[in-house]
């Protein structure tokens, strides 16, 4: 019973931050400041791996190391490092 109590008031924490969410977002919208991602906007694969050192990429094609020891040894997250993957691999 004290699960459910704790549960729906989560649930309506959540509900009520997404509204001031909201209402923050079209405020700022109504005074101009607000500015979101533009529609249509996609990064080619080419723009996103020319942000790295191309010796990372290099290490990254490698397929003797880890994502992880990849990580540490580029100062790179894990999920830019699987994303970088993806691409170089559909490059190949």
């Amino acid at each position: 019973m004290i699960s459910d109590v704790l549960s729906n008031v989560a649930e309506m924490e959540r509900t009520s931050l997404l509204e001031r969410q909201k209402e923050g977002i079209l405020i700022a919208k109504a005074k101009g400041t607000y500015k979101g991602r533009q529609l249509n906007t996609i990064e080619r694969p080419q723009q996103f791996l020319s942000q790295y050192n191309q010796s990372h990429l290099e290490l990254i094609k490698d397929k003797n190391y880890s994502i992880r020891k990849l990580a540490s040894i580029t100062n790179l997250s894990n999920n830019t490092i699987v994303k970088i993957k993806k691409i170089l691999d559909k490059v190949e």
